[in-house]
């Protein structure tokens, strides 16, 4: 189902901490990934930010107080805001989460994630990163919607926030694909399964 939020909205609340956005009014989708967005995906090249080594494992123990399962960091971006749409109203209301954003790789599913550490308060931001997430790059924000609200992250960098939008996109396309694989198999196995059962009724029938 699509969904059209007015960028101009999100500007409005960010005005005193952001740049006015695009007034063209967009819809949420799942943006379909270039050749080389993919591969960094996979490959693990996306940079790390400027972090030392002693800062990213100082910041990988951090994440991994809030998710054990959590194996290494594949982004960051340093100083972000969250925004949440109040569809009551059709106005976004900055939360109360701000601080960096990382985006990891897990060894359980979902494999991806991002979170936001929170500078503010011990509640953090915390997304697995699925074959559902719906998002939308409005520069410097990215807008994505879970299935429960909308939310929009403020990026301080815009660079940040088209790395980390093209990032998440990958991750959310290689996501669809392995999706798809997985159900692709257990239809073959299922129809199999079943030539195989056929068999064994005819083979009876015919005793």
């Amino acid at each position: 189902m699509s969904l059209s939020i007015a960028p101009s909205a999100l500007s409005a609340a960010t005005a005193t901490t952001a740049n006015a956005s695009s007034n063209t009014s967009g819809t949420f989708f799942h943006c379909s990934a270039d050749r080389s967005s993919k591969t960094s995906a996979t490959s693990g090249s996306n940079p790390v930010g400027d972090s030392s080594g002693a800062e990213s494992r100082m910041n990988l123990a951090a994440l991994l107080q809030r998710d054990p399962y959590i194996t290494d960091i594949v982004d960051t971006a340093k100083q972000v805001a969250l925004y949440l749409f109040n569809p009551k109203n059709s106005e976004w209301e900055r939360t109360s989460i701000e601080g960096t954003l990382f985006v990891y790789r897990r060894s359980a599913s979902p494999y991806n994630g991002f979170m936001i550490l929170n500078r503010l308060e011990p509640n953090n931001l915390i997304e697995p990163i699925t074959k559902d997430l719906e998002f939308q790059l409005h520069d410097p924000f990215l807008l994505y919607r879970t299935a429960n609200a909308i939310y929009g992250i403020w990026f301080y960098d815009k660079d940040d926030c088209a790395r980390v939008g093209q990032l998440i996109n990958s991750l959310v396309q290689v996501t669809i694909a392995n999706h798809q694989t997985k159900s692709q198999c257990f239809i073959r196995s299922r129809r199999a399964s079943e030539s195989d059962t056929m068999e064994e009724c005819l083979a009876v029938t015919r005793n």
